[in-house]
């Protein structure tokens, strides 16, 4: 138990906001800029497009600073981990979900860098009758994308009958924003299961590296 619970906190200062936290602080200046100018725009815009009118050209300026940041996102962090995607470009991409292979990366290097911490074998064999053993119930992992889909749709199609056309079509699109932002944010608050399943995959590549070429 003890290895599990100090290789465990390692793994969690290696989080998904870790990796923006790397990008805005080590980013060159211009990305830096652009970073900052996408979020303020799309800030700016969506608030403005309630009190100008049409709402089309602030809802389209919006949408174009939602892009410019994610644009200027991708590119400040290949360039923040350019020897990382130097030295291992197929496994960053093929797990690039919540870059997972970039904070590997850094917890292997934690782990090598760092005083003895734990027993890699002794934490997986704890971690899985651990994750076998929970008692979290499913039902509580992240409700608030089918509470947030169920009210929005129940709006939609209360008032769509009512409402002219272009209205609809601002809707629509307002709603596919804020389920894209909403996913994004979910996506870094996973459930406690999927962090320990996350961890243990740590663990076994870490376990697996003295055997690999």
């Amino acid at each position: 138990m003890d290895s599990f619970l100090r290789l465990y906190r390692i793994y969690r200062t290696v989080s998904r906001s870790w990796v923006a936290r790397q990008i805005y602080k080590r980013a060159t200046f211009g990305w830096k800029v652009g970073l900052w100018i996408g979020v303020l725009g799309f800030l700016v815009f969506a608030v403005s497009q309630f009190y100008y009118r049409p709402m089309g050209a602030h809802f389209a300026a919006m949408l174009l600073s939602a892009c410019a940041w994610g644009f200027c996102f991708d590119r400040a962090r290949r360039s923040v981990f350019a020897e990382e995607y130097r030295l291992y470009p197929e496994r960053i991409n093929y797990f690039q979900r919540d870059y997972q292979y970039l904070r590997y990366l850094e917890f292997r290097s934690r782990l090598q860098s760092g005083p003895y911490v734990g027993d890699i074998g002794d934490a997986i064999d704890f971690l899985g009758r651990h994750i076998e053993t929970d008692s979290q119930n499913a039902i509580s992992s992240h409700p608030l994308m089918a509470v947030l889909i169920g009210t929005l749709l129940s709006v939609l199609g209360a008032a769509a009958g009512q409402w002219q056309a272009k209205y609809i079509v601002y809707t629509l699109l307002g709603l596919l924003v804020t389920m894209y932002f909403s996913a994004m944010v979910l996506g870094m608050l996973q459930t406690k299961q999927a962090d320990l399943r996350e961890f243990k995959r740590f663990l076994l590549w870490a376990a697996d590296e003295p055997n690999e070429s």
